[in-house]
């Protein structure tokens, strides 16, 4: 019963992502130890996916988070006339001139931001900012 009503509330709630953890976290803490067990090893795989997200974020500048499950995201553009001279810089790059980064899709001025609703509780505010830094 304990693990279902761990599954319930993920689906009632939609719970995704580093919340996840926070919830998965707050199961972890039972008394019984077949269910403290089974929540743990389930902490493990979560834990897992963030490690990888924020080393590939670290390490690598990688952000890949099509579903918004991670606390750090782009910062929202100012401007859709940027984005279109970004688009165009990209195909001239493509073509064999200009930068081969925005070709790829980086972008010297591209700005990131730190997701507070998606912040997983056992990360500090201070850790958090380090990551995004």
């Amino acid at each position: 019963p304990a693990l279902l009503r761990l599954a319930d509330e993920v689906e009632e709630n939609k719970v995704h992502g580093c919340k996840l953890l926070d919830l998965v976290s707050q199961h972890a803490c039972s008394g019984v130890p077949i269910v403290r067990s089974c929540t743990q090893r389930i902490l493990a795989r979560c834990f897992m996916v963030l490690y990888a997200q924020v080393s590939a974020w670290s390490i690598y500048g990688m952000l890949s988070d099509p579903h918004d499950e991670f606390c750090v995201r782009p910062a929202p553009s100012k401007q859709t006339s940027d984005r279109k001279g970004a688009a165009s810089e990209a195909s001239n790059a493509s073509k064999g001139g200009g930068d081969t980064l925005h070709a790829a899709g980086y972008a010297d001025d591209q700005n990131y931001i730190l997701n507070p609703d998606m912040k997983p509780s056992v990360v500090s505010a201070t850790v958090a900012e380090k990551v995004l830094f």
